[in-house]
């Protein structure tokens, strides 16, 4: 926009009042993303338009007197949460039609500034507002002295008659400001987030990817397989290319193309409790990994679709930060999360809403052959989720999950045992999971985390229906930017997936593991450039597939992550 485009703002209302960057309510803006279509006639007309006339003093003082509606309300509040970002609405405080117009012509301003385009409906509404309230409009200081006072407003808080109000105000009530000192620089204002906890992205589309190369090598004496092979040293490569594209600033449709080459270590030591979290092999193709959508439809309620890679996680929070990436975190696969998320994949739906500032419902559903004809998706295998997740602060959360499955069973992390308690006699195997998982900060650079899980699955297609019961359990410590910016220490210690109880029986005994194996992960991050981070570490299984009988296993991997 050039200089002379920028002076139309000047009459927006008298004194120049357009010319000044008043601070938003509760947030920071962050709308330099927003698309800028050039306006038509009737758009610039909202800028250019005469001004009101001026009142005087008396008539202003007047108009002060007449109460806030709740259509005025939810006017500004539409505005600022589509073109802005949502204020924090608590705390009481006198009716105030002046803090209102100060918090109106701000909101103007930011729209204005941002050059998002405005639909006609808005500029209606805006044009409805400003009539309204020209009075307070008309006595607001200068452009340039409100820029001296906008951190006054940038924590605007609107009540409604004793409780806070944030989208369905009862009707018939009158809605007051109440201006708090601001948190959020103007300069450098904070990613806009709403009281739910709804994420912003740029509008348009972004392409973002990343290269990661690893080493590989492996120690012990291998369980006995068929499917064994002898590399104990090997190295490969995986990339990805993400096309992340948003409509509204609100939503975003993720399409993830990914090869890869990555020798499966499980295949070498003979159990998947050895399983690296970024491993894998594309034999040589592009695959397509990923595509979903998730779009708000309130302050509160987000929806998230899939076609291909869902996992239950979408859902619900693992609350395992930092260490919860393949490509920067643990390096193995139990690490990443407690294993019972991984009994749902595929294809499927699901929402979160927010029932609370500190409690949020995650409900999800996703099926493993959605594809295939025959199956679809909801006649083959499918696991569905319900957790809830508390966290009244980021340096605290806890959740409990339920998972109900069917046919998703193996989830690459446990013994032969776990991933199949019946011993591929049974194709009709429904599964209850419960979990609970929580991180803790405890310092400005220490995590601590861990988890439990506990399904019981059953054969309904095996004589008198045998049930299998699974335990596994993890704890976690998270050393973040310990020796510089972006640097990660990680120590996981637990018991992978292990069938503690089992009705059904092979050759007259138990189908249960007879041992406990160890899971102990240690690893460090640190950067080499902004965009290049290299890892190393090793994994100790004792007593894999929680037998007693097999070689304690080593793995030890260096990996180089690069991201543009």
């Amino acid at each position: 926009m050039s200089r002379q485009d920028s002076d139309l703002r000047t009459p927006l209302f008298p004194d120049g009042l357009a010319n000044q960057d008043i601070a938003p309510t509760n947030v920071g803006w962050k709308l330099s993303h927003m698309t800028f279509n050039h306006p038509t006639t009737a758009d610039t007309a909202l800028f250019t338009s005469t001004p009101p006339p001026l009142v005087s003093t008396k008539n202003a003082l007047r108009s002060s007197n007449r109460p806030i509606t709740t259509e005025q309300y939810s006017l500004l509040l539409k505005l600022q949460q589509r073109y802005t970002s949502h204020p924090n609405l608590t705390t009481k405080s006198p009716n105030n039609r002046r803090k209102f117009a100060i918090a109106l012509q701000s909101t103007i301003d930011r729209i204005f500034d941002s050059q998002a385009a405005i639909s006609r409906p808005d500029l209606a509404a805006i044009e409805e507002l400003k009539t309204a309230f020209a009075p307070e409009l008309a006595t607001l200081p200068n452009r340039e002295t409100r820029k001296k006072s906008a951190d006054r407003f940038a924590n605007s808080e609107i009540y409604v008659s004793g409780q806070s109000c944030v989208s369905n105000c009862l009707p018939n009530k009158h809605h007051t400001i109440r201006s708090i000192p601001a948190k959020i620089s103007n300069t450098q204002p904070a990613a806009p987030t709403t009281p739910a906890g709804k994420t912003t992205y740029p509008i348009g589309t972004k392409l973002s990817g990343e290269v990661l190369l690893s080493g590989v090598a492996i120690g012990g004496n291998p369980i006995a397989d068929e499917d064994n092979n002898d590399r104990h040293i090997a190295a490969g490569y995986r990339a990805r290319l993400n096309i992340n594209t948003s409509f509204t600033g609100f939503d975003r449709l993720r399409i993830r193309f990914q090869k890869s080459d990555i020798p499966g270590v499980n295949r070498v030591t003979g159990s998947d409790m050895s399983r690296l979290s970024y491993q894998g092999n594309t034999e040589d193709r592009v695959e397509l990994t990923r595509l979903e959508y998730r779009f708000p439809i309130d302050n509160k309620t987000e929806i998230f679709a899939t076609a291909k890679g869902g996992n239950l996680s979408h859902f619900g929070d693992s609350l395992n930060p930092h260490l919860d990436s393949s490509s920067e975190g643990t390096i193995s696969r139990f690490g990443v999360r407690n294993p019972i998320y991984r009994q749902g994949r595929g294809s499927g739906f699901g929402i979160t809403h927010k029932l609370g500032d500190s409690v949020t419902l995650g409900l999800g559903y996703l099926a493993d052959d959605a594809e295939e004809i025959d199956a679809g998706l909801f006649g083959g295998a499918y696991g569905a989720i319900a957790q809830i997740t508390y966290q009244p602060n980021p340096q605290f959360g806890i959740g409990v999950n339920y998972i109900k499955s069917f046919n998703r069973l193996d989830t690459n992390t446990g013994s032969d045992r776990a991933n199949d308690p019946f011993d591929d006699n049974s194709n009709a195997i429904v599964a209850d999971a419960f979990g609970v998982q929580s991180s803790m900060q405890i310092s400005p650079n220490i995590y601590l985390g861990g988890w439990a899980g506990l399904t019981r699955a059953q054969a309904m297609d095996l004589p008198r229906n045998p049930t299998a019961n699974i335990f596994n359990w993890a704890a976690t410590l998270s050393l973040v930017d310990i020796s510089g910016k972006n640097s990660l220490a990680g120590i996981i210690i637990g018991q992978p997936p292990k069938v503690t109880h089992n009705q059904f029986t092979a050759n007259g005994v138990s189908f249960s593991d007879p041992d406990t194996s160890l899971h102990i992960e240690a690893f460090y991050r640190w950067p080499i450039a902004e965009n290049i981070s290299t890892t190393a570490g090793v994994l100790v299984i004792t007593n894999p597939d929680h037998n007693a009988t097999s070689d304690t296993t080593y793995v030890g991997v260096i990996r180089t992550l690069v991201e543009f």
